[in-house]
């Protein structure tokens, strides 16, 4: 839900954006490269992230300011669906200064 949550924001706002993890860890990247490997990872621009992040934070969402979080199994679909409705209010207020997706 989560996951699919977020690659939802980035297609409907055109931004160039995924997200990446594993299980309970999640890594968002602004990039229109593919994440495969850690040289593809590193194309993600540290601004957007750094933007977000303090975006987030003033949400009251705090995230590791690489865009790396994680779900906590006392999570329930509530603090998921609030997760994601900061993240859109966020993405929205920063489209100007993000990647834009190119497809």
């Amino acid at each position: 839900m989560l996951r699919g949550g977020i690659e939802k924001i980035f297609e409907e706002e055109g931004v160039a954006g995924q997200v990446t993890g594993l299980g309970s860890l999640y890594n968002i990247h602004f990039t229109n490269v593919e994440i495969v490997d850690y040289r593809t990872a590193s194309t993600s621009s540290r601004e957007a992230r750094t933007l977000l992040h303090i975006a987030l934070i003033n949400k009251g969402v705090f995230t590791a300011k690489r865009g790396m979080f994680n779900l906590s199994t006392v999570m329930t679909r509530k603090e998921v669906e609030e997760f994601i409705n900061s993240l859109r209010g966020c993405i929205q207020l920063l489209k100007p200064y993000l990647p834009r997706a190119t497809k």
